[in-house]
């Protein structure tokens, strides 16, 4: 009995028992391309997971950028990471596309309180000032004319 599960452990780790299938190209070719889907898979996630400290850790002005700025770890971001652990799979989906909408809505933010300190020396309003939005269109229409106004509000709402 030991010895056919023994001969049958051999004949599938022998490349010859099977017709000398494992070095086709077929077989090559579907293993490079599930390496690279892997690696893919791994480097689109350390940049998404660079994305989301540079967005919860970024300062509102320009001058305070440093590397130092960077080195601490967000206590919200680990928030995330535990809720996404303790939640079921359904309930895990829906926080994680919230989390998403939040964290871009931040990121839009910091962007116009960058914008602002520099142009204005003020930081943004979220109430307002988005009046000032539409003369800032008023203003790359008149400088780069209405196609520039356009392309610009077009890239605005494609970064959103």
């Amino acid at each position: 009995m030991l010895t056919d599960a023994q001969d049958a452990l051999t004949a599938q780790d022998d490349p010859a028992a099977d017709g000398g299938r494992e070095g086709t190209p077929d077989n090559s070719a579907a293993g490079a391309r599930a390496r690279v889907r892997l690696v893919a898979g791994w480097v689109t996630t350390a940049l998404a997971c660079l994305l989301v400290v540079f967005a919860l850790s970024a300062p509102n002005q320009i001058g305070q950028f440093t590397p130092l700025v960077f080195v601490r770890i967000p206590a919200e971001g680990l928030i995330a990471v535990l809720l996404a652990l303790v939640l079921p799979a359904r309930l895990r989906q829906v926080t994680a596309a919230f989390l998403g909408v939040c964290l871009g809505l931040l990121t839009l933010l910091k962007i116009l309180d960058m914008g602002f300190n520099e142009a204005l020396d003020r930081p943004f309003d979220l109430v307002g000032d988005w009046p000032l939005l539409g003369d800032a269109v008023d203003y790359v229409g008149r400088s780069y004319g209405q196609a520039g106004a356009t392309g610009a509000v077009i890239v605005a709402v494609l970064l959103v």
